[in-house]
């Protein structure tokens, strides 16, 4: 069994969504620290940007990533 790391889920959520993931949508994926995921998926050179979510109703400011370039 191959362990896939928190890294590797965040890339393939942000590949696979044709609209961004949500915050949210993260942390329902098991991935809690996906702030720091993100970081280092830019800092490899992935162009991400962020908007506010209006998807969902939340109780304070969430934001969902898109995957521009990479």
């Amino acid at each position: 069994m191959t362990k896939v790391s928190q890294s590797d889920r965040v890339a393939k959520m942000l590949v696979e969504s044709r609209t961004g993931v949500c915050g949210t949508d993260f942390l329902r994926a098991y991935v809690p620290r996906y702030g720091a995921r993100i970081h280092e998926l830019r800092r490899e050179g992935w162009v991400i940007v962020k908007s506010k979510c209006d998807r969902h109703v939340h109780e304070s400011t969430q934001w969902v990533f898109e995957v521009v370039d990479r």
